[in-house]
């Protein structure tokens, strides 16, 4: 069975989603649920090219899911990065308390 790419690319947008979102204690409510949303469309994007089966597949519907792919990796990228500078600066914080 060959791995479909947008299988592969929702499946990746899943994973980053738990990863992302399960390590964190506090978010935002609204961004988590526009991320779920987005990923939800990425899913029903991917649908509709597979029932295509590679014929009369819609430009549209490929824009969409790249940007959305984009777009997701953006939003992961920064909330990863953002999460990374508060643990350093939680350890910084506590390793001067101890210290201090």
């Amino acid at each position: 069975m060959d791995i479909d790419f947008f299988d592969k690319e929702t499946a990746r947008a899943r994973k980053r989603f738990n990863r992302t979102f399960g390590e964190m204690t506090v978010y935002d409510v609204k961004l988590r649920y526009a991320v779920l949303l987005a990923i939800l469309q990425l899913n029903i994007i991917a649908k509709r090219i597979r029932k295509k089966d590679g014929k009369n597949i819609s430009p549209i519907d490929l824009r969409k899911f790249t940007i959305l792919c984009k777009t997701l990796d953006r939003v992961f990228t920064r909330l990863e990065t953002t999460q990374r500078r508060q643990h350093h600066e939680t350890g910084q914080n506590l390793l001067h308390a101890q210290t201090g």
